[in-house]
């Protein structure tokens, strides 16, 4: 066995250490993984394991006749490029040729999109920090049972999420459940009907390390890299998989100072479970994230878990 399928096996081992017992007879089995699949003609991979960088935007960030305009720009580019560069005769090097340049288009096309975004057109709901922050936790709350949260940014028509698929979780499910639960209490907020959510999403599985880091200094460089803040650290509504560690024991740290040896009569839990109204499992590592957000995070505590 190599390196990389022993510690697929090892993660897999882990997850299965802790997870809860086999379900009874008549459950439903978990969804099995896709591999590659197409969806809105952008093409998908869904696998375990995988790292995943995604984006999905507001309905209006990047209007339909834009990205249609850029492409039919793209498309001519290439073809042009195609014919200069390609044998009289189709030989062997016509088809990674053609290749090359679909990858270019895509590439092109990618660049284009975050530029056009980053420029702040559309109506930038997630400006509204109530709606923010319901984005925020939405992302929180999954993080360690469907996948595991690496990277996290909200911009002000648009969302970077970097993320680990765990077994069972097929990304379009995920990806369709942060839209779908979002889109509900952001209109209620702004006092909106419609839509919400730019249709689709894109995605790209992590390669290497490398990959992993370029990804992870392009999420955070953002909202500087925007024009909305001087230093990425100052943008409150980001966080990566470290911080939300460091916050975390910082905030066991503080419950264990102020708790008592024992909890006397009628004294109140330390934590409310799930179904309860109140705060949420992440709201005091979430709160630690920036000093920024903390008193419009705790507005939002008289909310309902999202269980």
């Amino acid at each position: 066995m190599n390196n990389a399928n022993e510690k697929s096996a090892g993660r897999v081992a882990s997850l299965a250490a802790t997870s809860t017992p086999a379900p009874g007879p008549g459950a439903l089995p978990a969804p099995a993984p896709r591999g590659w699949y197409a969806l809105d003609r952008l093409p998908h991979r869904d696998e375990a394991f995988l790292r995943q960088s995604i984006t999905y935007r507001l309905f209006d960030s990047v209007p339909a006749h834009v990205i249609e305009s850029k492409k039919a720009e793209l498309n001519a580019g290439s073809a042009v490029s195609l014919a200069a560069t390609s044998p009289l005769a189709p030989g062997p090097g016509a088809l990674p040729a053609q290749a090359k340049l679909h990858a270019w288009r895509e590439r092109r096309l990618r660049e284009f999109l975050e530029n056009y975004e980053d420029a702040g057109h559309g109506s930038c709901s997630l400006k509204n920090p109530d709606v923010a922050a319901v984005v925020r936790e939405n992302l929180l709350h999954f993080d360690g049972q469907r996948y595991r949260l690496l990277e996290w940014c909200v911009m002000p028509n648009h969302i970077h999420v970097l993320i680990e698929q765990y077994p069972g979780n097929r990304l379009q499910d995920i990806v369709d459940s942060w839209k779908s639960y979002t889109a509900k209490r952001a209109n209620a907020i702004l006092g909106r009907t419609g839509e919400f959510w730019m249709r689709g999403f894109r995605d790209r599985f992590i390669r290497n390390e490398r990959h992993l880091e370029t990804v992870r200094a392009y999420i955070r460089a953002n909202p500087a890299k925007a024009g909305l803040v001087a230093a990425p650290e100052d943008w409150p509504w980001a966080g990566s998989a470290a911080s939300l560690a460091a916050a975390s024991t910082g905030s066991a740290a503080s419950l264990a100072a102020a708790s008592t040896f024992a909890p006397g009569p009628g004294a109140l839990p330390a934590r409310r479970e799930c179904g309860q109204p109140g705060r949420s499992v992440h709201s005091s590592a979430a709160d630690n994230l920036s000093g920024k957000t903390r008193a419009i995070h705790q507005s939002q505590t008289g909310g309902t878990r999202l269980c």
